[in-house]
């Protein structure tokens, strides 16, 4: 683009970004590598959306299909997608160079990813990955379950798989480098050859394969000339060695993330991640210092506050924090679904177009207390607790794909009418099925068809 253009763009991103200095800091930064640390509500999306649109512009992002964007979840990288493909187009509106963000960035999470390199270059390891999306996914958390689902495995095979699995939910670096070639090959062996792939498999058989085939992982690095990760810290030690294998001395790096907000720690986000990085990847490190969510409100402001200076320096904070927040005790699980059932009843009843979101850091008693209180009361809810390797989700959505398919064989056209049938078909595979996962899935099914323009 010309100067002038970049003069534009840099315009409109000054203007969207409204004198805040941090964030401009990292969307005009010289620098190839940065880390930017940013809680929830700081604007840290808006700023990665800037940041890409003014990399576009001065030639460091050659085409839009040469940054790759990573995250850890599904819904995750939906965000980034919807944001990247509203935002960008509308930052570069009316130069000479017309973007066409949606369709050529590649936005996934680390599974995603892994699968489409499978895909194309998979079958070097074992033929069965070139059909990888009709392998069956199965849980490899432990070896009794595999044994069942696999009756000629062995009890020792089957351990190595389940041992895997738990060291990377432990975070045991040491044992996951040492076993990583006795796991794939326990994988290649006797999974892939039933048609099955554990989940982790999908992230390590594509680092087996950047390690034994230099030519494939030369082409991805010299492919995407960025890589952006958004929501760092939940990264695992499988992806993390993933990106260690993409990121090459040539590579532009952004890594987004907040050393607080470890989402999915439970499942093996490792810690002191951020700054384990910004050493190993050399990145200059911009923290982002406005909160936008709670700006009209002064005690939480000075709640995030206390939360997060506490969280760095526990019990050695100034008297002089203080705020006041509301919250209520229960004497146990049952008063308390009771009461945040009438509480969502109460801002239903003076809103009733709201939507009241409950938030919960995992699933347990209480929450099974919550649901069984509103479907005691007859109340519709959604139910997101799932999580993009729990057995349901994979098995629901590899169902809704093969019906699609058997759906496409008839009619190669997707009507309006078609969208109903597969959404009845679906509906009524899953006619004896109540779980909160399944209802939910429907839910998600019959809104993603509703809403597809088709004719």
């Amino acid at each position: 683009m010309s100067p002038e253009e970049i003069s534009v763009i840099k315009s409109r991103i000054e203007e969207k970004h409204q004198g805040d200095s941090k964030q401009l800091e990292v969307i005009f930064s010289p620098d190839k590598r940065l880390l930017v640390e940013a809680p929830a509500g700081y604007g840290k999306t808006h700023t990665m959306v800037s940041r890409i649109a003014y990399l576009i512009a001065i030639g460091q992002i050659p085409v839009p299909k040469r940054l790759l964007a990573l995250t850890f979840s599904v819904n995750a990288a939906y965000k980034i997608k919807k944001d990247v493909s509203k935002n960008i187009p509308e930052l570069l509106d009316g130069l000479d160079k017309q973007i066409n963000i949606k369709e050529k960035t590649y936005i996934s999470n680390y599974h995603g990813f892994c699968r489409s390199v499978l895909k194309k270059y998979g079958h070097i390891l074992h033929p069965a990955l070139s059909k990888l999306d009709t392998l069956q996914p199965i849980d490899d958390s432990r070896s009794d379950n595999i044994m069942r689902s696999f009756k000629n495995i062995s009890i020792n095979d089957a351990d190595v798989l389940s041992n895997y699995n738990s060291a990377v939910r432990e975070i045991k670096g040491t044992y996951l480098r040492e076993n990583i070639n006795g796991y794939n090959s326990v994988v290649i062996a006797e999974i892939l050859q039933k048609e099955a792939i554990p989940f982790n498999a999908i992230i390590t058989l594509t680092i087996k394969l950047f390690q034994e085939h230099p030519s494939v992982l030369s082409f991805y690095q010299n492919y995407y000339t960025t890589i952006l990760v958004d929501e760092f810290q939940d990264t695992n030690l499988l992806s993390y060695w993933l990106l260690n294998y993409l990121i090459s001395d040539k590579s532009n790096v952004l890594f987004l993330g907040d050393s607080l907000q470890r989402i999915y720690g439970f499942i093996g986000a490792v810690p002191n991640l951020l700054s384990r990085a910004q050493s190993h990847f050399k990145l200059k490190l911009i923290s982002l210092d406005r909160n936008y969510r709670f700006a009209s409100n002064e005690n939480m402001l000075q709640l995030d506050k206390i939360i997060r200076q506490n969280a760095i320096t526990p019990f050695e904070n100034p008297n002089a924090l203080s705020s006041k927040i509301e919250f209520n005790i229960y004497e146990d699980q049952v008063k308390e679904a009771l009461e945040v059932v009438i509480k969502s009843q109460e801002i239903q009843g003076l809103h009733p177009t709201s939507k009241v979101a409950i938030l919960a850091k995992q699933r347990g008693p209480n929450i099974e207390h919550i649901i069984k209180t509103f479907d005691h009361n007859k109340i519709s809810f959604f139910y997101g607790l799932f999580t993009d390797d729990d057995a349901e989700y994979l098995q629901f959505n590899r169902k809704c794909l093969y019906e699609f398919i058997e759906f496409l064989k008839i009619s190669t056209k997707i009507t309006k009418k078609l969208s109903r049938k597969h959404i009845d078909k679906i509906k009524e595979i899953y006619v004896d099925k109540d779980s909160p996962v399944i209802k939910a899935l429907l839910l998600i099914i019959h809104s993603f068809l509703t809403k597809t323009k088709s004719t």
